[in-house]
């Protein structure tokens, strides 16, 4: 595994907190994917406390944990290498003090799906989904000292670990490089735990990343143990034909009727039924299909700013000619224009708009300043713009700016 030290954090004109650069500097994102990403592990060493604190605070992460409820999937509870069930420990509903009790007797806590709680994490797992294309999440992980979380494992998706405070020692046991077979799941046995593995001790500040079926373990040393884990869920071949092929499936006609006795117990009658009924159905695979679920796969990991978002639902239905908007800040959208309608992709999503208002969508999305209904460039009635705007917010394309409609 390859260790790279850097002193102290970046300068001024340096990556923004919440990019993928900033957790991987001094290493370009282009020098990690070539070199790392999938492949092989990297160690980042800072020996700066401070440097992570920028992205992501423990006051933030009070912050966040208090305003959530303490159920699963929320938050998860273990101990010594095994999951335990809050609720059946304590017979009742679990609250934020029964998580605090199990911390203090020496187990960690798993907060989980940070990114829906915190604008930076937001941010910045929308920054990575641009770069390296898949679903981002964040969990952090909160130790006592000298506790263990989980056993020896490996993980069917890549993983970066941000140690935010304390110290936490590792272990990456020797691995052929290869990701694990899809559908495959660590089994306890599968790795011998006094097998070869390189060991350190990552510190605050420091940054590792582990590749998607590498065996792995922690453990707290002296220290209160808080990092954060950044899932990156790249989809695979097998993820993109699976889907394909689940939707030609759907798609297809006689596939609801019940199977014949007679043709479930011949082979041959199998292959004739198949070769009569169905194999016209799957002669060939459209690489147009395949394509738009690989795309639909990449778009899944970004998500709507929240941002202005129920602020202008509640206020798209007083929508007049003279309220401002504006495109909402988005950090990848696109729009494909077919013959019968437009696609809007943004935050995860895909938006269908009837071709008619194609005019109004290119106009819109050249946008570089607010404007309203009865400003915008457009052949339509004002009824007509209305309810393509009021669509647009609704949907989250379109923000309503606060200044409300005096005239």
């Amino acid at each position: 595994m390859e260790t790279s030290e850097q002193i102290g954090g970046p300068p001024s004109s340096g990556p923004q907190p919440e990019t993928l650069d900033y957790l991987l500097a001094p290493h370009s994102v282009e020098e990690f994917v070539e070199h790392y990403w999938t492949t092989r592990p990297l160690r980042v060493v800072r020996s700066n406390g401070a440097y992570l604190q920028r992205l992501f605070s423990l006051h933030e992460l009070d912050d966040a944990i208090s305003s959530s409820g303490p159920r699963s999937p929320r938050f998860r509870a273990l101990k010594s290498g095994r999951e335990i069930n809050l609720r059946a420990a304590y017979a009742k509903h679990v609250t934020h003090e029964d998580i605090s009790v199990h911390y203090r007797l020496g187990g960690t806590v798993v907060a989980q799906f940070l990114e829906e709680r915190n604008s930076k994490l937001t941010s910045l797992c929308n920054h990575i989904a641009s770069r390296l294309i898949g679903p981002v999440g964040v969990n952090v992980y909160m130790t006592p000292p000298g506790g263990v979380g989980l056993p020896p494992h490996f993980d069917a998706h890549d993983v970066i670990v941000a140690q935010l405070h304390g110290q936490k020692s590792w272990r990456l046991y020797d691995w052929d490089g290869k990701p694990p077979p899809p559908g495959e799941h660590f089994r306890p046995g599968d790795t011998d735990p006094d097998g070869p593995r390189t060991e350190f001790t990552l510190g605050e500040g420091d940054v590792l990343y582990v590749p998607r079926g590498m065996v792995h373990a922690a453990e707290a040393l002296t220290t209160h143990s808080v990092h954060l884990t950044i899932g990156i869920r790249t989809p695979t071949w097998h993820d993109v034909l699976l889907a394909w092929f689940e939707e030609e499936v759907k798609a297809a006609s006689g596939l609801g009727e019940v199977i014949p006795h007679d043709t479930l117990v011949s082979r041959a009658t199998i292959r004739e039924v198949w070769r009569d009924k169905l194999e016209h159905q799957f002669e060939w695979v459209d690489a147009e299909s395949v394509f738009d679920i690989a795309r639909r796969h990449a778009m899944s990991g970004f998500r709507q700013r929240p941002s202005g978002r129920f602020s202008t639902l509640f206020g798209s239905a007083h929508l007049g000619v003279w309220s401002e908007f504006e495109v909402r800040e988005h950090d990848w959208s696109e729009i494909d224009y077919a013959e019968d309608h437009a696609t809007i992709r943004f935050g995860g999503k895909e938006v269908l708009v009837p071709a008619a208002f194609e005019p109004e969508i290119r106009y819109l999305s050249g946008l570089r300043a607010p404007t309203t209904v009865a400003g915008m460039e457009s052949t339509l009635d004002f009824d007509s713009r209305l309810q393509l705007v009021r669509s647009l917010l609704d949907e989250g394309w379109l923000r309503l700016l606060e200044r409300r409609d005096t005239r």
